[in-house]
């Protein structure tokens, strides 16, 4: 008996339940129609509102130059139906106001003669045209746009390349690394084109390099200055190497006419490393060996010392005996 009654005040309740969810689902529907309707109906009153769009400045007064930060937005004060609003809230961060400073009407400033002003109220042309046609425009924040200008100088200056590398091995660098352009001319404010010497690429780093590469590497940029070029061709010459043996005549330097000195040995033994391409050729490069007669005053064992002068650079580990000779000196 006493289950039997439980049971049915179960389904009792579990029928209310379910009528109150009914009721609760239909009376949330019903309100959020009216919230719905109740916001559309407040959008189609008018209304007026500040939104803010970012500012760029364009087409400086020929031969000068923008320095100092300018402003990078303004705030426009508007008139419109309220789902006109809505959409320029959402997406005025979107939209950029370009202003032409060449055609904009500046002002000279009384106190400075580098300072130029906007004043914005009454060149509202200047941003009308951003708006959709059912806003109006009210009022433009700040009143005054500032501009600090200075003379446009050029310099034309290097440019260094910055790059790193690794050799794989038998190989080596079988000349100057060059850059293509090798300058640029750069146009700014004269402060600061003054104090440019070079621009450089932006730093790269190559590994076991194998053969010569050329690589388009971007130029490190330089706040206010305007660069003829964005960047430039680097080559890294690379070549296999092979070890080269020859020998090299002993010349003699600073020797009177009245005199001879003979050397002994006559000649020096040159082992170096060589990238094969100019392997052929190395007896008939630049490098020559000498001792300096002004030197055999001063030795006590009769012997001067030889050194190797001139530079090939496609040679590396360069090593020669003997480093000294035994010397006798004539009378003609």
């Amino acid at each position: 008996m006493d289950t039997n009654l439980l049971k049915q005040f179960g389904n009792i309740f579990r029928r209310q339940k379910t009528k109150f969810k009914v009721r609760l689902a239909v009376f949330s529907f019903f309100f959020v129609v009216a919230l719905i309707l109740w916001y559309l109906n407040k959008l189609s009153y008018e209304y007026t509102a500040d939104v803010n769009f970012p500012v760029r400045f364009e087409n400086m007064p020929k031969g000068k130059v923008l320095v100092g930060d300018p402003p990078k937005s303004v705030t426009l004060n508007v008139r419109g139906f309220g789902y006109t609003l809505l959409r320029y809230r959402v997406s005025s961060r979107l939209t950029t106001i370009s202003i032409n400073l060449n055609s904009a009407g500046l002002m000279v400033s009384k106190d400075e003669d580098h300072k130029f002003m906007l004043i914005t109220n009454r060149s509202r042309h200047l941003f009308s045209g951003y708006l959709h046609g059912d806003l109006i425009l009210e009022k433009v924040t700040p009143d005054t746009l500032s501009f600090h200008f200075t003379e446009l100088a050029e310099r034309k200056v290097a440019v260094s390349p910055r790059v790193t590398y690794t050799l794989k091995k038998q190989y080596m660098i079988a000349g100057d690394i060059t850059v293509k352009p090798d300058s640029i001319t750069l146009s700014g404010p004269q402060a600061i084109i003054d104090t440019i010497t070079s621009v450089q690429t932006e730093k790269q780093s190559f590994i076991d390099l194998n053969q010569t590469l050329q690589e388009n590497i971007s130029l490190v940029s330089i706040p206010q200055v305007s660069l003829s070029h964005r960047n430039a061709r680097v080559t890294i010459p690379v070549e296999r190497f092979t070890e080269a043996n020859f020998s090299l005549p002993i010349e003699v330097k600073n020797l009177p006419d009245s005199l001879r000195l003979i050397v002994l040995p006559r000649s020096v033994n040159v082992k170096c490393n060589v990238v094969v391409s100019d392997y052929q050729d190395i007896e008939n490069s630049s490098v020559s060996a000498y001792v300096d007669f002004n030197e055999a005053k001063l030795m006590l064992d009769n012997k001067l010392r030889v050194r190797v002068m001139g530079k090939v650079h496609s040679v590396t580990n360069l090593s020669f005996e003997p480093k000294f000779v035994e010397f006798i000196i004539e009378k003609l």
